[in-house]
């Protein structure tokens, strides 16, 4: 066949080059300008034709017996996938295909850790493409997403356990689950507990579960997401049928400072507006916020029993207890009043010189704690009604509360602060109390308890105070005039009932 025939047939059907047994330099390079995978047909093509049938379509690349690392670039460029393509890729070209998809792991003969951490790194469940994959990949893969174990036939236990810590639901990826197992991604994820079976949550004795618990709250390290998980917790609780446990207590009794920290950080979350508690719980509340060193700031309404909550937790822990009254401050009068002082000093030259210092009193509750200090007693302050001060008395109480100093007194270590305001109506309840509302700032140093009445706390109280037994029987009779508002009457409260008693008795 002529060749000026041929050339005008390939370029009205460029196909027509397979059957062109003579092929010219001519021929070829307008056959893969037309369609770059006519290099199938292309008898020894040379590098110009190789790379121009690259330009046209980059899967040629499977048709080119021995690419150069250019040519292999260049395809890898235009899509990922044609590694596929390539014989036999270097270990660079095969990374670049990786860092464009993960997915790419899949036309890799036998790859190494390297490459199988680089591609599950970028696309998790590539490991669904690797048949025995490493620890290593295996871990780095349910880190990203717990939903890598699916595709994982042996997964290792610390790619388990990695995937519970991400995501109690794992549990359901997790084949031949036993008791052993379990409680090891237990110490990991205290949830995964909902996932399994009563029967397999029956091979778990007491005794297994709070050992568990022990080890794992008592560590340093504890995170709050744990804590909160395990309060959370339904089937540990104080009424489960599986696990019986007072859940807050034992984080008491056994928690490291930062799991009781993180205990009271859950018990706040909500902070202003938060879930209410009784006497009891705000009780033990409060003395696990003043473990972790930090200030708890009882909110109940007046007469609801805030004072008689400080003196029982001082009985409790042996702490003397004194009591700050915010409301009846002026202001000025804890900060102390200001005195001139003389000093000496020396000056640049040597020469000695009378200088003059601002000194302030000290309160008479302050020096009162110095007292017992000096007595070798510890020490709970106890400020009431922070929020029904005058705004300068606030601002006083609020330096000796968060920076634990006024005007250069400083508090000892040995004392603990406790603080305690009425609810107000900024927070969305119909209060009328007259009160100083903090900022914002202000109310996040604190931890908050909201405090509410239950009448078999009250009664439990009253039995142990010597209220009369006619005030006790009239509360057992009718709880809900425990705490009653009546229109145009008397509020009714656990104080005005105390003093109900103390008339009695007269």
């Amino acid at each position: 066949m002529e060749e000026s025939k041929a050339i005008e047939m390939i370029k009205r059907n460029p196909i027509i080059i397979k059957n062109i047994d003579n092929q010219t330099e001519e021929m070829k390079k307008l056959a893969v300008k037309a369609n770059g995978l006519l290099l199938r047909y292309i008898k020894n093509p040379t590098e110009e034709v190789e790379k121009l049938a690259l330009e046209n379509n980059p899967r040629a690349i499977e048709f080119i017996e021995n690419p150069s690392e250019e040519m292999m670039e260049t395809a890898i460029e235009n899509g990922w996938s044609n590694l596929n393509q390539i014989k036999n890729p270097s270990e660079s070209i095969i990374k670049k295909a990786i860092k464009q998809r993960g997915w790419a792991i899949r036309y890799v003969k036998n790859p190494n850790e390297e490459l199988q951490v680089l591609a599950v790194k970028k696309d998790y469940d590539s490991i669904k493409y690797i048949k025995s994959p490493c620890e290593e990949a295996q871990k780095e893969a349910v880190k990203i997403s717990y939903d890598a174990l699916r595709y994982i036939e042996f997964p290792c236990i610390e790619a388990e356990v990695q995937a519970i810590r991400n995501n109690e639901s794992a549990i359901n990826f997790i084949s031949n689950l036993n008791k052993e197992k379990l409680l090891i991604l237990m110490k990991e994820n205290i949830l995964v507990i909902k996932y399994v079976s009563k029967s397999l949550l029956n091979q778990i004795s007491q005794e297994e579960i709070e050992n568990l618990l022990k080890e794992v709250i008592s560590k340093e390290e504890i995170s709050e997401k744990y804590i909160r998980d395990f309060i959370n917790c339904t089937l540990i609780d104080k009424n489960s049928e599986y696990f019986n446990m007072d859940k807050i207590m034992f984080i008491y009794q056994y928690g490291s400072k930062l799991a009781k920290k993180n205990c009271c950080r859950w018990k706040a979350k909500d902070n202003i507006g938060g879930r209410k508690v009784n006497f009891k719980d705000t009780l033990i509340s409060a003395e696990l916020v003043l473990e972790t060193g930090e200030v708890p700031l009882i909110i109940g309404e007046s007469g609801i029993g805030k004072t008689a909550l400080a003196k029982k937790l001082a009985n409790k822990n042996n702490f003397k207890l004194v009591v700050i009254d915010g409301n009846l401050l002026k202001e000025g009068e804890i900060g102390g009043l200001p005195t001139i002082e003389s000093y000496k000093s020396i000056d640049s030259n040597g020469n000695f010189q009378e200088k003059k210092a601002t000194i302030y009193a000290v309160h008479t509750k302050l020096k009162e704690i110095d007292e017992e200090i000096l007595n070798g007693n510890k020490v709970l302050l106890f400020i009431d009604e922070i929020n029904r001060c005058e705004h300068t008395v606030q601002q006083e109480l609020m330096n000796l509360i968060l920076n634990r100093e006024i005007n250069g007194y400083k508090l000892h270590n040995d004392v603990k602060i406790l603080a305690a305001m009425n609810p107000s109506n900024k927070y969305g309840e119909d209060f009328d109390y007259q009160v100083v509302d903090m900022d914002a700032a202000q109310e996040n140093r604190f931890v908050w308890l909201n405090m509410e009445n239950d009448y078999i706390d009250w009664i439990s109280w009253a039995i142990e105070f010597g209220i009369e037994t006619e005030v006790i029987e009239f509360i057992s009779t009718f709880p809900e005039y425990l705490q009653k508002i009546n229109e145009e009457d008397v509020r009714a409260n656990t104080k005005k009932y105390e003093r109900i008693s103390k008339t009695l008795k007269l």
